[in-house]
């Protein structure tokens, strides 16, 4: 398979069954939209706690420096809540990405 058909099923993958993710160590920009969308569809159907479950994959992602952004702004917020517990930068990134304007209506250029 090519490099765009791995991506493109590990995204599927990730839609179908957020916690792929937590397997990924260096998850592209296209994977986190994913997972975005995943969060934001938790959100949407009222299912918070499997949509905290989704940011705190998120957020251990991002403890690797090598993990691209998917989302200006969001490296800089969890690095800002580092010293924080849990639940209280959970709730920082849900609702970062519910602040950011149409963040789950990216759609990427080949």
């Amino acid at each position: 398979m090519k490099p765009d058909e791995i991506e493109r099923r590990i995204c599927a993958a990730i839609a179908n069954t957020p916690l792929v993710f937590a397997h990924i160590v260096n998850p592209t920009p296209a994977m986190q939209r994913a997972l975005f969308g995943v969060i934001e569809q938790r959100l949407r159907h009222r299912h918070e706690r499997e949509a905290a479950q989704c940011a705190a994959l998120l957020i251990a992602a991002y403890r690797s420096p090598d993990v691209p952004e998917a989302m200006p702004g969001l490296r800089q917020l969890i690095d800002s809540t580092s010293e924080a517990e849990a639940p209280a930068r959970i709730r920082a990134v849900l609702a970062f990405l519910n602040d950011v304007q149409s963040p789950f209506d990216v759609i990427e250029m080949p």
